[in-house]
């Protein structure tokens, strides 16, 4: 986790969720080519429920209003929803 924060000069970080950092990801913001961080939608989840003992309604309730859809400029990191394999 600390190599992805000190690589590729990635300004913005979703705080409290350092367990649930898996890369970065290249997205077009304003006008240029950026790299910003990239989160595990499930692990964010998990990292809630343990640390802060929320449900996971709650937790999922709390994501969507306070992070996922949060704008917070061309460095805003993105949120992965991992799959399983074939959908």
């Amino acid at each position: 986790m600390g190599a992805i924060r000190r690589s590729r000069g990635i300004k913005m970080f979703a705080e409290g969720f350092d367990d649930a950092l898996i890369g970065t990801a290249e997205v077009w913001a304003a006008d240029r080519l950026r790299t910003v961080a990239a989160y595990d939608t499930a692990k964010m989840l998990g990292v809630l429920v343990k640390r802060d003992g929320m449900s996971e309604e709650e937790a999922e309730e709390y994501l969507d209003l306070n992070t996922f859809g949060a704008y917070m400029g061309p460095m805003t990191p993105v949120y992965l929803t991992m799959g399983s394999e074939g959908g």
